[in-house]
């Protein structure tokens, strides 16, 4: 019952919208399989979502607004500015939604876009593969004497540790023998 309701309110607004001469311009942008013949004077897919937004009369803001894009990421579709461009999935989704919003085919759309953008710009945004070091340094002989001399000291205060203990306790087994009263 609700998805009639719906449906009904739909046909109600597409008829109201249908005798605006708005609705009429977006209807022949919908029944159009390329933006660019329905603007002539447009030489790029970004001209001719520029023209199709004036001819909405929208700002750039208040489309970026209603899409939550940035307004330079607008700015450089429409100019078709590689360099101002997010990596390739961000812009040609944005090129998507913008199409969308403005009553052109997305996906035609976005297929001139990249063809336009993508396959003609050079790519300097390429991937770098990490290259393995297969030089190993080994430790310098400065670093091999200094760790060396560190080791024989370690060894030399554990030794003198262990002696100080040791005769330390042979002292008090003389002390304690000699204290003793002797039984005779």
């Amino acid at each position: 019952m609700a998805q009639k309701k719906a449906v009904v309110r739909k046909e109600k607004a597409t008829e109201n919208q249908e005798k605006t001469p708005k609705a009429t311009l977006l209807k022949a942008v919908e029944n159009s399989s390329n933006p660019l013949d329905n603007f002539p004077k447009a030489k790029t897919i970004g001209e001719a979502l520029k023209a199709a937004r004036r001819s909405r009369d929208e700002t750039i803001k208040s489309v970026a607004a209603k899409l939550r894009i940035s307004e330079p990421y607008l700015k450089a579709i429409e100019t078709m500015d590689f360099n101002n461009l997010p990596e390739q999935v961000y812009a040609l989704g944005f090129v998507r939604s913008y199409a969308h919003h403005l009553g052109l085919d997305p996906q035609e759309t976005v297929n001139q876009f990249r063809q336009d953008i993508f396959e003609s710009a050079p790519s300097d945004k390429k991937l770098s593969i990490p290259q393995h070091l297969e030089t190993t340094t080994l430790p310098t002989k400065r670093i091999l004497w200094i760790s060396a001399v560190a080791v024989l000291i370690f060894l030399g205060v554990a030794r003198y540790f262990w002696n100080i203990n040791h005769v330390d306790s042979s002292l008090e087994q003389e002390l304690s023998n000699l204290l003793r009263p002797s039984v005779e």
